[in-house]
Formats: C-alpha cells, structure tokens, sequence
C-alpha cells in the first residue's frame, strides 16, 4: 500500500454508541425484572416455608413445624351442620293478628242478614248461594224451620269469638312444626307456647261442640260446620320474616374456627401417614402463607432465589423476543405493552386466590388473544406457556395441575384466534377455548380418578375465565393498538 493510499485511511474509530445500546437493554430487561419482583410480592412463599402438597394417606417427605401461630378453619359442611343447629333451636314465631276475628264477625253479620232476607221471602237457598255457603235442600229446610237461624246466629258468634281470639293458625301450619315449643306475640309482648297446647284449624273445628245449638243433629252439624268453615279466619300467622332474621343471626354466630395450632407446633412429622387432621393442618398452614402479605421467615437469601427462579422463568420469552422477534424488541412501546399484559394476568392469578385455588381462573387466554392479535400466534404461545410456568411454579397454586391447565387454555387461546377478522370470530375462539379446558379437566379426570362432579365445576370456571378473558381482549384490544401503534387485523 502506497503511502498516498495509507494517507487517505481513516483510521480513527467511530463515536461508539455501546453506551445507548446498553441502556435499551437495560430498560427491556428491567421490565422483567420488574416482574418478577411484581410476582414475587404478590406470591411471596419463599425458603423453608413452601409447604408440601399432600393428600390424605400419603407420607410425609419432611417434618414440618408451625412457624406461628394460625387458626384451623372449619370445613364449610361443619360450619353447614353447626349453622343448622343454631338455627334450630329458634322457634317459629307467630304473630296474633286480632283483625282476623273482627273480619269474622263483619262477614257473620253480613251472612246472617242475607240468610234472614232469604227465609222472609222464601229465598234462602238463592242467599245462602249468594253469601258463598252452598247449602243441600234438606240443610235449607232445617236451617229456615222454627228460628234456628237465630240460635245459629247466637252460636257461630260465641264460638268464633272465643277460639279465634284464642289463636288460630291456618290449616297445617302447626301441624309442620318439628319444635315443641313457639314463640307467640301478641302485641309487644312475647311468650313461650308449647306446641301441642294451641289450637290446630282441627283441634278449633273439634271445640265447636262447647257451643253447638243443635248437638244431636247431623243435619245441624253439617251446616254449622258449613259456615264456620266460611267465616273462618287465622288469628295466629307465622311470622316468616323475623323467624328467619332470628335464625340468621344465630346462624352468624358459629365461630368459623375449628382450632388454634401454635407457633413451634409439630404439624406432622416426617415420614408420617396423612391423617385427615393433619391434613387439614397442613391446608390450613398453606392457606395462611397464601394470605399473608410477606414472606413470614424466609431469609433474604430465600427471598433472592425466589425473584430469581421468577426472572429465570420469564427470561424465557425475553430470549425468545430478543433472539428470533427482533422488530418486537427493539420498538420498546412493544415490550412495555407486552409487560403490562403480563403483569395483569399475574395480578389476576393473586386476585383469584381470595376466592378458591382454581386453575380454570388463571387468565391466561387474555393474554394469549391480546398478543395473538397484536404479535402472532408463535409469540402468543410461548407467551402462554412461559406464563402459565411462571404462576404455577408459585407454592399457592402447586399440586392443583395448574401448569397443566394453564398451557392448554393458553396455547388454545393463541390458536383459535389467529385467523381472527372479525369480531364474530371472537364467539368461535370462545367455543374452541372452552372445549380445550374440558379436554384437559376430563384428562385430569382420567389420570387422577376424581368425580365427574368436579369435571363439570372445573369446566363451569373455564367458562367464566374463557368469557371474561375475551370480552376483556376484546374491549383492551383498542388500547393496546394505540399503544403498540399495531393495526390488527379485528380493526
């Protein structure tokens, strides 16, 4: 090379640009790590803490002690059983309403003034018709001879005055009554009455005889039976509404705790059978760990490695995006949007467990349309599944076949929508994502010998995950094209 060539060389190296290139990595891998911090605060079980999942009858691999103090729930069919007990020993109450006997003796003079304008013009049977008593011919001729009307009259009016203040409930009312006792209220002031001394519609239709003008005769018993029967009125009615806010309050009151274990208490020992109390011992610890807001005991290194196995998880997908979807990495609108879907189905997983430990609940669909929508299937479903690992590797949802779950739900989503053009697609991806989640909970089914019941509930969850996961896709889709700056194909 000629000194005239070497003269026109630059040899001096261009601005380096390391420095810009380093901090647009730095920022797309903060979002992971902001992520896994996110997850392990919502899912804070580290270290020694992370209970075994055991069932009833297996070995214990490891003693386990109780780190504090907690409470054993009741099973719901307990609190079920004491709740009904309670409630129980409430009696029924009954209310006298007097308006009742006043309403009878307005329709007796009402009846006994439409039976005497019938006898005088030799009409009884048309006024007895009229008053709603249907009287036989021979009923009507005995009623209208030698003024028995009037004894009826003085009788019926003593009779109905004296049982019906007394307290009559209608018929079969009492009799339904499993108590001994009730609880009758006449006004303001409240009473115990045992059962068997109030009167039944039978017991008041039976003390006719105290006052019967005509004992002797079977025609004058059908006819005062006849208008008794018409004039009739309950003075004593069940008082449904305070009966069951009695009973209710009562019922709130069975104390949902079963027992306290305390804190150093062995909760089973190692290489120990299941019982069923230790296993709700053991349910009960978990659940606790899972309610509490920071990882009680575990050390600072536990609490590292756990951040870290939720930032190896997640690394996953960040490699995947980094490596083989550089236009997605590199446009850091992309991987914010990617972090903040993933962020909400990991809020989502947390909010789920206030309810039940449901896999079926994980919403990991949403997140697998939304990015199906905006980046393609490929991403969507490794999305799905790096997701899918990331929550079930937290100690709440173990041993409930959540990755299992999870990934068929997630990787169905991605599927059944990547031919997505209109917004009528959306219902078919529904049907296709629903059938997958009952495929996998009819496996699970199969593997594990669990109740058909339990398939139907598992898949009424899926259903309501599946449907709330699109709508949700569905409504956000709008925002996340304004923020990736994506048209997809839906719009």
């Amino acid at each position: 090379m000629s000194r005239d060539e070497r003269g026109r060389l630059n040899l001096d190296l261009p601005p380096s640009d390391r420095p810009a290139v380093v901090a647009a990595h730095a920022i797309r891998w903060g979002c992971l790590v902001l992520l896994a911090l996110l997850t392990f605060r919502l899912f804070p079980i580290a270290g020694r803490l992370d209970v075994p999942v055991l069932a009833e009858g297996d070995i214990a691999p490891v003693e386990v002690i109780a780190p504090f103090a907690y409470d054993v729930p009741k099973s719901p069919e307990e609190i079920e059983r004491e709740a009904a007990a309670m409630a129980a020993t409430v009696p029924s109450i009954y209310v006298y309403q007097p308006e009742g006997a006043d309403s009878a003796m307005v329709e007796l003079d009402t009846l006994v003034a439409r039976l005497q304008a019938g006898v005088a013009g030799d009409t009884l049977d048309i006024a007895a018709t009229s008053a709603g008593v249907r009287l036989t011919p021979a009923e009507l001729t005995y009623l209208a001879e030698g003024g028995r009307l009037a004894t009826f009259e003085r009788s019926v009016r003593s009779f109905l005055q004296r049982q019906l203040r007394r307290g009559v409930p209608l018929p079969g009312t009492l009799e339904a009554e499993r108590s001994r006792e009730v609880i009758v209220r006449r006004g303001e002031v409240e009473r115990f009455a045992r059962r068997d001394t109030l009167l039944t519609y039978e017991t008041f239709l039976e003390s006719r005889w105290a006052t019967h003008p005509d004992p002797n005769a079977i025609l004058g018993d059908q006819v005062l039976l006849k208008i008794v029967g018409r004039l009739f009125r309950p003075t004593l009615v069940f008082d449904t509404d305070e009966t069951t806010l009695r009973r209710n309050e009562l019922r709130a009151t069975v104390d949902s705790v079963k027992y306290l274990v305390r804190a150093g208490e062995r909760v089973i020992d190692a290489n120990e059978p299941v019982t069923p109390g230790a296993f709700e011992r053991l349910a009960a610890l978990r659940a606790e760990l899972v309610r509490q807001a920071e990882p009680t005991g575990a050390t600072w290194w536990g609490i590292l490695g756990q951040v870290l196995a939720n930032g190896m998880i997640l690394a996953v997908f960040w490699l995947l995006v980094m490596l083989y979807r550089r236009d997605i990495y590199d446009n850091l609108r992309h991987m914010l949007v990617l972090t903040v879907v993933f962020a909400a189905v990991v809020i989502a997983s947390k909010v789920n467990l206030t309810f039940s430990v449901r896999p079926e609940l994980i919403p990991i669909p949403f997140a697998a349309m939304t990015a199906t929508a905006l980046f393609r299937g490929r991403v969507a479903m490794v999305g799905a599944m790096v997701l899918a690992v990331l929550i079930a590797s937290q100690a709440a949802y173990t041993g409930v076949d959540a990755v299992f779950t999870a990934v068929v739900g997630g990787v169905a989503a991605a599927v059944s929508v990547r031919r997505m053009r209109h917004r009528g697609d959306l219902l078919t991806s529904v049907v296709w994502i629903l059938a997958a989640y009952v495929l996998a909970e009819i496996t699970i089914a199969m593997r594990t010998g669990g109740p058909v019941s339990e398939v139907w509930a598992a898949s009424g969850w899926a259903a309501a995950n599946t449907v709330i996961s699109a709508a949700l896709a569905f409504l956000v889709l709008p925002l996340l094209e304004a923020g990736t700056g994506i048209t997809t194909d839906v719009t």
